[in-house]
């Protein structure tokens, strides 16, 4: 996969869907969103972000989860359409 098809979570426009591919985090980061069911090939909708560099709001598995906006500048994705 050429690495120019993904996004950081934060960039992805609201309302699409993604596919997680890659976290860049370190393992606490990595076990603290897999505890949240974000992990690498999970399908995801953003929904929302507020301004200004806060949280990032996700569906993941009929749950909306908040991110901030660190974690997410982070988790890399794939535009999908669903």
């Amino acid at each position: 996969m050429n690495n120019s098809q993904l996004v950081d979570l934060v960039s992805l426009e609201e309302g699409s869907y993604a596919e997680v591919m890659k976290i860049l985090g370190g393992l606490r980061m990595r076990f603290r969103l897999e505890s949240l069911g974000i992990y690498e090939g999970v399908k995801i909708k953003k929904i929302s972000k507020a301004l200004f560099r806060g949280p990032v709001i996700i569906e993941v598995k009929n749950c909306k989860i908040a991110i901030g906006y660190g974690m997410a500048k982070k988790i890399l994705v794939k535009r999908i359409n669903d």
